[in-house]
């Protein structure tokens, strides 16, 4: 009886041991299934690679999506680190991914954190790769002000992201050649002149050696890289600004001219006097100078006759040169004159009275008292 009680317990406690075995294997397989599922069809990466905050296996369907945009910002920056920068063909899809972990971090209302860090990374590279591609084209030294103080930020908070300090370097060849660029348009700008509305208006001063200086300049500084400064520097080796030199030329001479007129002009007005003022005797008359012209009896001189030369101590002086007011001047005229007719009315009479005597009465003529010459014709 004794022997059968133990063989029942027996039993009865294999039974229970594969009863708890059975329900442990239950378990593992359950769990195991479950962590398969999870490994499969949600992280799709190494679990080395998942952040802490979401390495766990029953997420929201919210952690999920955030966690596949944060895998794929993180294969981002993988790529970017590797090719250091950003391929061409990815930005794009690299701009797209960095938008919607944006977006979907707003919608979770995550704080700036270690999780959410890559997603401002790779915005940060984004801006950057952005501000490069526009920095030959459409120069903004602000930008690249603003963004070198992000990475200097970084870098000065232990920042172990290789990638800061490639795109820092990057920022700061750029920035070197923006202080070249800056030199030389406050240079060039007061030598070629001025630009108002696409048109450049070029200054009269611009001549083929300050035209020289300016091309060696935009070679030796690598300025060409700049699109606005190419075009200069094609306009500045053509045909069409050889032909505006040789205007600019031109229009200084016709300047140094205008200016020399003028001075003179200024000076004929206190001590100086042009000589082609006098044309005629009258303007000589006018001015207060006094020429020597031959008196006839019976003619005077014409006020029109001709100034021929003005001479001015010795020396002639030429019709578009000027003198002193004051000066030891002669002139020659080439006189004319004006024939003039007197009626003996207009014989000007003795300012005395003529008494005659009475020796002789009024039958005697002259010729019988002998005061005429007989030589002389009789005009009676």
């Amino acid at each position: 009886m004794k022997g059968r009680i133990i063989k029942a317990i027996l039993s009865l406690v294999i039974v229970s041991s594969f009863a708890v075995v059975a329900i442990m294997v239950t378990l593992i397989v359950q769990n195991y299934m479950d962590t398969k599922q999870w490994d499969t069809t949600y992280i799709n990466e190494e679990i080395h690679n998942t952040p802490p905050q979401l390495a766990k296996n029953y997420v929201s369907m919210e952690d999920r999506q955030l966690l596949e945009l944060l895998s794929g910002v993180n294969r981002a920056l993988s790529e970017i680190e590797m090719n250091e920068g950003i391929d061409p063909d990815h930005l794009d899809s690299y701009r797209h991914l960095y938008e919607n972990a944006s977006k979907l971090q707003d919608e979770l209302q995550l704080d700036d954190s270690e999780l959410t860090e890559p997603i401002q990374t790779l915005g940060l590279y984004l801006n950057i790769e952005q501000a490069i591609q526009s920095a030959y084209t459409k120069p903004n030294p602000e930008r690249f002000m603003e963004l070198t103080d992000k990475l200097s930020d970084r870098l000065l908070n232990d920042s172990q992201e290789r990638m800061d300090t490639i795109y820092l370097d990057k920022l700061s060849t750029i920035a070197d050649q923006y202080e070249a660029l800056d030199a030389f348009i406050t240079h060039a700008i007061g030598l070629i002149g001025s630009s108002e509305n696409g048109k450049l208006t070029v200054s009269p001063t611009i001549t083929k050696e300050l035209t020289d200086d300016l091309v060696n300049r935009i070679t030796e500084n690598d300025l060409e890289a700049f699109t606005h400064i190419e075009r200069l520097k094609t306009l500045l080796t053509s045909a069409e600004w050889e032909e505006i030199i040789q205007h600019a030329d031109a229009k200084r001479k016709r300047d140094a001219w205008l200016e020399a007129k003028e001075s003179l002009e200024s000076l004929s007005k206190s001590d100086y006097i042009p000589a082609s003022h006098f044309q005629t005797y009258e303007d000589v008359v006018n001015f207060g100078y006094q020429a020597y012209v031959e008196h006839r009896p019976g003619y005077e001189v014409d006020m029109k006759s001709s100034v021929t030369a003005i001479t001015v101590n010795g020396q002639r002086v030429p019709d578009d040169a000027y003198f002193k007011k004051h000066a030891n001047v002669q002139f020659t005229i080439d006189t004319e004159y004006i024939y003039t007719k007197q009626e003996p009315d207009d014989i000007p009479k003795p300012d005395f009275d003529i008494e005659y005597d009475n020796w002789y009465d009024s039958d005697t003529t002259a010729e019988e008292e002998g005061l005429l010459d007989e030589s002389e014709p009789n005009n009676d």
